[in-house]
Parts: structure tokens; C-alpha cells; sequence
């Protein structure tokens, strides 16, 4: 086989490779999603009601001070007030470690420690955008969430600049603790494959699943009964949730800080799945190469030894 085929090889092999990766994309058929349900827009809310809480969070007065004693003490009130809230932390614009409150710590004192390596404090501080994850913490075996922001302040010439970052873990299990104490309807919560919270759930009930929207998480979801009876009412099937839902949806503030986290999680994502791509078809485009080496190679090196055959036989 002569290196000209063998290089038409490679490109056939490589374009067919290309092209079924974007045929995978186009012809995917379309998935109908059913609405999500009055229980997963009540759960659902219950965590846009927490990114307004965070929201007041970073443009508090208080939050823009110097000061680390009148910070501490807002953020002990905040964590007071919001029992799903673990700890709050501020760095500068360098990503130096100012402020840190954790729940139930009386120690507020911390070390300068420099933060600036942390994707939240990269995100938020050079990216100047919004930041949402997930992580668990060993020592007390829990998942949290994690959000951060930057917070914004005016020069003296009123162009706007990054003052530093603030950072809010929440604690996942008191978040759906505190669901279940206010409704008897069952339901578990799961976390990939992994089952997060179960409220009065059993394997026996007849349930229907739902994605819950939560910035920062790729795949939980909620499960719970098909049919829910008048004495075990749903999450938030209630007006007043709806009522909350509502108030969340209209007021700008709300949506505004919505939306860029969902957006800041969805870039992630994205970025992620590039990157996938990328090595995947680097992966086959090196197969292909071997092969098509190999298919060239082989010959040459056949027809080689029977030249140098030849030769000797001639020499003879």
C-alpha cells in the first residue's frame, strides 16, 4: 500500500469520525419533558427564596465595610436567622481569606489565608461572575452547597470594581429537613443514584420523579406519590407557596441572581462536555493514525526484505 492511500485513509477515517459525532448531536431525538409538578415548583422555590436571602447578603452596607468585627457579627446574625445557612465567607480582591463564620464556631478569628487559587474566588473575583457548586465536607459527612459572588463597589471616578467575593455554604440535608416538618406527603430526594433525603418514603409507593432546578447541581432529583391525598398535602401545593413563587419570579433582584447562577453553572457544564469531546475524538484520531501507519508500514517492510533477498540471490 503506497503512503498515498494510506494518507486517504487517515482523512476518510477522521472525517467519518467528525461526521458521525455531529449526526450524533442532530439526529438525538427530542426528549418531551413532562412540567414539572406543584411539589417540585414548591421544592424548587424553597431555593430560590435562599438566593434572595444570599443576594441581601452580598449587598449589605455592612458586607462592604473594612471592618472584620461588624462582618462577623452580620454574618452570626444571618446564620442565626437561616438554619439551613453553614458558614459564610468574604476575601478581598486578592482572594485573601478575611471573614469566616461557621455555624456553631465561636471563633471567628481567621488567618490571611490566600484563596485566590479556589475556583469560587477565580469565578467570582477575575471572572466577575457568579459561582455555583456542590461539595461534601468530611468532617461532618454532609453535602453542601456552594455559592459565591463578587461584591461590587464605585472608584473614585464611579467606574465600578470588584471589592472581593463572598462565599455561602448551605447544608442540603437541613434544607429537605426542613421540608418534611412541614408536610406529611413522603418523598426522597436523590442525588444521582446516591438517596439524599427520605422522607416517610418506602420502595412500595407509586412515585413520580422530577428534576429539581438547583444551581450548582448536575442530577437531583425528587421523588414522591402519583397520587397525594387531601390529608398529606404536597410541598408547596398550597397558595401561599404559589404565592412565593410568584413574589421570587417578579421581583428582578430575584430572577437577576437566578439566572446568572443558573447561567454560571450551565458554562461550567458546558465547558466540561467540550472538554470530553475534545479528548474523545483526539483519542480516535490517534487510532486511526496507528492504523493507517500500520496499513503502510507493513508493506514497505515486506517489500524491503524481499528486495534485500533479491539482492543477495543477485550477489550469489
Amino acid at each position: 500500500m503506497s503512503s498515498k492511500v494510506a494518507w486517504v485513509i487517515l482523512v476518510v477515517s477522521f472525517s467519518l469520525v467528525l461526521a458521525g459525532h455531529k449526526h450524533g448531536h442532530k439526529s438525538a431525538p427530542s426528549r418531551v419533558i413532562a412540567p414539572p409538578s406543584e411539589m417540585t415548583l414548591g421544592m424548587d422555590s424553597v431555593f430560590i427564596k435562599i438566593q434572595k436571602e444570599f443576594a441581601d447578603v452580598v449587598a449589605s452596607p455592612i458586607v462592604q465595610s473594612k471592618a472584620v468585627a461588624p462582618v462577623n457579627a452580620h454574618f452570626f446574625k444571618v446564620l442565626k436567622e437561616h438554619q439551613p445557612f453553614y458558614s459564610l465567607t468574604r476575601v478581598n480582591a486578592k482572594g485573601v481569606l478575611v471573614n469566616e463564620v461557621i455555624r456553631l464556631v465561636e471563633k471567628p478569628n481567621v488567618k490571611n489565608q490566600n484563596l485566590s487559587k479556589e475556583v469560587w474566588v477565580k469565578r467570582t473575583i477575575k471572572g466577575r461572575k457568579p459561582y455555583a457548586g456542590m461539595i461534601k465536607l468530611e468532617e461532618t459527612g454532609r453535602y453542601y452547597l456552594l455559592w459565591a459572588a463578587p461584591t461590587i463597589e464605585k472608584d473614585k471616578k464611579g467606574k465600578e470594581i470588584v471589592s472581593g467575593s463572598i462565599a455561602l455554604k448551605i447544608d442540603l440535608w437541613d434544607c429537605f429537613h426542613k421540608i418534611a416538618n412541614e408536610t406529611e406527603t413522603p418523598f426522597l430526594v436523590r442525588l444521582d443514584k446516591l438517596h439524599l433525603y427520605s422522607n416517610k418514603w418506602k420502595d412500595t409507593i407509586s412515585y413520580r420523579e422530577d428534576a429539581l432546578s438547583i444551581p450548582g447541581i448536575k442530577k437531583i432529583s425528587l421523588r414522591y406519590p402519583k397520587v397525594i391525598t387531601a390529608t398529606a398535602p404536597a410541598v408547596a401545593t398550597t397558595a401561599p407557596v404559589q404565592a412565593q413563587v410568584a413574589s421570587a419570579v417578579d421581583s428582578a433582584k430575584i430572577k437577576a441572581t437566578q439566572d446568572s447562577m443558573k447561567a454560571a453553572y450551565a458554562a461550567q457544564i458546558k465547558q466540561k462536555n467540550h472538554k470530553k469531546t475534545v479528548i474523545t475524538i483526539a483519542v480516535i484520531a490517534i487510532i486511526v493514525l496507528l492504523l493507517a501507519l500500520l496499513f503502510w508500514i507493513v508493506p514497505m517492510v515486506r517489500q524491503r526484505m524481499v528486495m534485500d533477498k533479491i539482492g543477495k540471490d543477485d550477489v550469489i
